[in-house]
């Protein structure tokens, strides 16, 4: 794809609010580089071949009257270095949480089939 059309693929998030909230669900949970793979990806579903360098490109471009906003160049080329701070911030906790979540299943069970060992040998 060229600078041109890459700017016309930035220019539909900007103006297609359907397009827009597509883009947004293909980069949902993704941090850095795997934003743009998935922007990238999402051009290509809908027969855009789309490069790292053109959204750079294209995000670099976009001056005057046509500047997108910070919160749209994000979403464009991938988010900001605090942005994706939080996304791994964000995904660690997750991962703490179901940690912990695992834990007290095991745990769970554990009490579970104790029970059940006690309750069978009573009835014997």
């Amino acid at each position: 794809m060229s600078t041109k059309a890459a700017m016309a693929f930035a220019q539909r998030i900007l103006t297609d609010q359907d397009f827009q909230l597509n883009a947004a669900g293909a980069i949902e949970g993704k941090a850095g580089t795997d934003v743009t793979d998935a922007l990238i990806q999402f051009g290509s579903r809908g027969g855009l071949e789309i490069t790292a360098e053109e959204l750079l490109t294209v995000r670099d471009a976009l001056t005057g009257d046509d500047r997108l906003s910070d919160k749209s160049l994000d979403l464009v080329v991938g988010g900001s270095e605090d942005d994706q701070l939080t996304n791994v911030d964000l995904g660690n906790i997750l991962q703490q949480q179901q940690g912990t979540l695992q834990m007290m299943s095991n745990i769970s069970k554990q009490m579970y089939d104790t029970a059940m060992s006690i309750i069978r040998k009573i009835g014997g």
